[in-house]
């Protein structure tokens, strides 16, 4: 299945993802903590909208 993600956010996901903190990420591209973290949680949403929908297929 496909989740439609631009690359600034995959590339907050995939730092968060390997340990990197928010306020570092905010750093790294020179904006708000705040952007990061919505971002991110725009990612988590979408993550949970494709395991509902992928729960709902194996029923």
């Amino acid at each position: 299945m496909f989740l439609p993600l631009n690359d600034k956010q995959f590339e907050f996901w995939r730092l968060r993802r390997g340990g990197i903190l928010s306020i570092d990420i905010a750093r790294l591209f020179n904006i708000s903590k705040q952007a990061v973290s919505k971002a991110l949680l725009s990612m988590d949403d979408s993550a949970q909208c494709i395991e509902l929908l992928w729960d709902l297929q194996m029923k």
